[in-house]
């Protein structure tokens, strides 16, 4: 398969040759606007027929900066046609990116079936000389020992001779997913050198930033993982010194900061960790270890410490109540915040919904308000929702989840809401944002906070 990769950009911004990327969530639907913005011609597939519909009416299914003016632009402009048809549109596209999201499932396994679905697509409909770029994270293997497989055998093509694969991760943040795509270094390899090349020469249409060339395929793949998992381990460092921090009386957050003035010392948050990457790719690395009969034991601890913040969160609040003489049981809690990440839409994992699940099993009843969702949106997912007044007059507890900037703003709203009461209340900053902390506490109203719990 020659390339002359000067005709392959040219290629794409002549609309001569398209693009298909394939998942239009919270980092597909960026990408595919990013290509589009560059003049190539882009087909952005989704099983998601809802979704489909708004994306071609240039509205977004999710709020992310800068997206919407940027989609309603490249849908008038015509650079962007979506499609729930991944099999029609395969033959028709020259380049192929692939975002389905991979998540775990109930035993903490890789879920790989919706990629696995989009690979035999691919194979049985992918055209002579395409080239199929994975931007999914996956375990260090899957690429090759999984996909490139499956779209070989249904194909009949061979890998480097009849079409090109390569891998880059994606390395964005939600609230900055436009800038991240574009400005981040990014990691890229590929199956041989024309495919490598290929693809960067691709990927130069959007990225401005260099790139970093790694030697194989799974090398990405664990970059990308490696990543996550790094965040995992050292998140977990901060919670169990946070957690120490809380029994002697001490303010984790001040003595980090301190800690942290030691250029090589970079303590982190504590608090629950929630999402779709760093609770969830370090099981893809710990699924490939125990394959290779490998212990990886500082990240198997690091997940357990985690998942275990929720539970210790609630029995502190369980022993704080019960100095006072209450009782979770019967107990009206008011959770401040849905989402996984501060000031950005999201619900997958969300500390809320871990808190939430004990608080139940014990007994309390749930509220909850979150400023970026309609009181019509929190139904939807399935959560209790409550007006914000309502929730401060009605509460024995307050639970800050995540720390979204508007918390902060409220601060002064909220204690002087509760001060109106006289029944003992209580305020709990889960968030690891110290928007609360004990030196919050006034009269009625008794302010606690992850790393700093005097009671």
């Amino acid at each position: 398969m020659k390339i002359n990769l000067k005709e392959v950009v040219a290629k794409l911004k002549s609309g001569e040759q398209k693009i298909c990327v394939i998942g239009l969530g919270r980092i597909g639907l960026p990408t595919a606007c990013l290509f589009a913005k560059a003049k190539a011609s882009v087909i952005g597939v989704d099983k998601n027929l809802k979704n489909v519909k708004l994306i071609s009416e240039g509205k977004t299914p999710f709020q992310e900066k800068g997206l919407q003016p940027l989609l309603e632009k490249v849908i008038k402009t015509g650079k962007l046609q979506v499609s729930s048809n991944l099999k029609e549109e395969i033959p028709k596209s020259d380049v192929i990116i692939i975002l389905v999201s991979t998540l775990i499932d109930n035993q903490k396994n890789p879920d790989y079936s919706e990629l696995e679905k989009v690979c035999k697509d691919i194979g049985l409909t992918l055209k002579k000389d395409s080239l199929i770029i994975f931007e999914s994270t996956v375990g260090p293997g899957f690429t090759e020992n999984f996909a490139l497989k499956t779209i070989e055998h249904l194909s009949g093509f061979k890998v480097g001779k009849d079409f090109g694969l390569a891998y880059s991760p994606i390395r964005a943040s939600p609230g900055r997913i436009l800038r991240d795509l574009t400005f981040y270094p990014r990691i890229v390899a590929g199956i041989d050198k024309t495919s490598l090349n290929r693809a960067c020469a691709v990927l130069s249409l959007i990225v401005k930033n260099r790139f970093i060339v790694l030697d194989s395929i799974k090398a990405a793949e664990a970059a990308k993982v490696f990543e996550n998992v790094y965040r995992d381990v050292n998140i977990a460092l901060a919670n169990v010194l946070a957690s120490f921090c809380e029994e002697v009386g001490l303010n984790y957050k001040k003595i980090a900061e301190a800690a942290n003035t030691q250029p090589y010392c970079h303590l982190l948050r504590p608090g629950i960790v929630g999402g779709t990457c760093i609770p969830v790719t370090p099981y893809f690395l710990l699924f490939e270890a125990k394959n290779l009969g490998l212990s990886l034991e500082i990240v198997e601890t690091a997940r357990k410490v985690n998942e275990a913040v929720a539970k210790r969160i609630v029995d502190k609040i369980s022993e704080a109540f019960k100095k006072d003489g209450l009782k979770l049981r019967r107990s009206k809690i008011f959770i401040l915040g849905v989402s996984y990440k501060a000031d950005s839409r999201g619900e997958y994992l969300a500390p809320c919904k871990g808190l939430m699940e004990i608080l139940k099993r014990k007994g309390a009843e749930i509220f909850v308000w979150d400023p970026l969702y309609t009181v019509g949106e929190l139904k939807e997912i399935g959560l209790p929702p409550v007006r914000f007044e309502d929730g401060l007059r009605k509460a024995n507890c307050i639970i800050i989840s995540v720390g979204h900037m508007m918390f902060k703003n409220l601060k002064r709203k909220i204690l002087e809401n509760l001060l109106m009461r006289k029944e003992k209340i209580f305020v709990v900053d889960a968030s690891g944002f110290n928007i609360f902390t004990p030196k919050d506490s006034v009269d009625n109203v008794k302010c606690l906070s992850i790393g700093y719990w005097k009671t």
